[in-house]
């Protein structure tokens, strides 16, 4: 792909379905999802190459990385496909969501970029044709703005352009970084106020809790990690209809301690004993948990087919999470005990 990605997803939809349809496929999908029992069989398996032959028997995986690439891949060509079945306003919002994947890759590429590796591919997740980047161009640019003149998502090179001042005086490519992220939410929320009303209302669980917990993520690591100010940060923060307001973030930015945190937000912050995460990875895991129980409820809740994709999209997401995680538990050499402890499946 050398240009931008498609604006109306009029031109990917494989034509209008009936929402039964849809809802009858994705009720089908998500009664096959790797969790429970069949997460806990996986779970026994002793080797990482054991586990690659259960998964693709057809295929020959080598190690952890390569399984790790192809476990990415299958989820997004997956929900790519899935995402053909709905046209107009909600095939563009979906698109929207599916661009997380571009933005991955392109937070890759430029940490890559002006360096001597000279193929990126090993480092990049394999994407279906629609949502390709166009690599050799991004990476032969001359310098960091020509590469940003080079990247293909409106929102997010209008983010990326607007962090260059910052960027320049810094020489931090973090910057830039943060503002991939903050041009795909306002591409997200963008694409859920064209849709309908009761579309938009009934789909947007799951899409909040995920966007309020990177943004306070994202409001610990710049004060903690980068020390970045409030008043370098508070630009770079994506905007959007999250249940967190800017002067809490703020206060979590001034003082980033994660008992401070749990103290000022309650249930939000605190893992599901009540007890104080004990650091930010552990933190990051109470948060995706709670969105993926709303995308959860959401599933069996609404009738609605756009906000059953949006679960669905979350609870594949939630598998491939799963199915990395294992594999990375296998590659030490774990134990079924601890690798089901350490999934949550004990």
């Amino acid at each position: 792909m050398t240009s931008t990605l498609p604006a109306d997803a009029r031109t990917r939809a494989l034509g209008d379905v009936p929402g039964e349809f849809l809802y009858a496929k994705l009720r089908g999908r998500r009664s096959r999802l790797l969790e429970g029992e069949r997460l806990r069989d996986l779970a026994r398996e002793p080797s990482l190459r054991d586990l690659a032959l259960r998964l693709y028997p057809r295929e020959r995986i080598e190690g952890r990385a390569e399984l790790e690439r192809v476990v990415l891949s299958r989820c997004v060509a997956e929900l790519d496909r899935l995402g053909r079945y709905v046209s107009g306003a909600a095939g563009e919002f979906f698109l929207r969501l599916l661009e997380r994947y571009p933005v991955e890759n392109l937070k890759v590429l430029l940490r890559l970029h002006g360096s001597e590796q000279e193929d990126a591919s090993p480092h990049l997740i394999d994407l279906p044709p629609d949502l390709e980047l166009p690599v050799h161009r991004l990476m032969s640019a001359p310098g960091v703005e020509e590469f940003i003149d080079g990247v293909p998502l409106p929102h997010v090179q209008r983010c990326a352009l607007d962090a260059m001042a910052i960027y320049t005086e810094s020489g931090n490519r973090a910057y830039l970084e943060m503002a991939f992220d903050q041009g795909y939410w306002q591409a997200v929320w963008d694409a859920v106020r064209r849709l309908s009303a009761a579309d938009a209302r009934r789909c947007v669980g799951p899409i909040r809790a995920e966007f309020d917990a990177m943004r306070l993520l994202a409001t610990l690591r710049a004060a903690a990690i980068y020390g970045l100010p409030w008043d370098e940060w508070a630009p770079l923060l994506p905007a959007g209809p999250g249940h967190l307001s800017k002067a809490v973030l703020r206060e979590v930015h001034a003082r980033p301690d994660l008992e401070d945190v749990a103290d000022r937000l309650g249930s939000l912050g605190r893992t599901p004993d009540g007890g104080v995460p004990r650091d930010v990875g552990e933190l990051e895991e109470v948060l995706w948990h709670r969105a993926v129980h709303a995308a959860d409820r959401q599933f069996y809740a609404s009738s609605s087919a756009v906000a059953l994709l949006v679960s669905y999209f979350y609870l594949k997401r939630d598998e491939m999470r799963h199915l990395l995680g294992l594999a990375q538990m296998l590659r030490y050499g774990r134990t079924p005990e601890e690798v089901m402890d350490y999934l949550g499946l004990g």
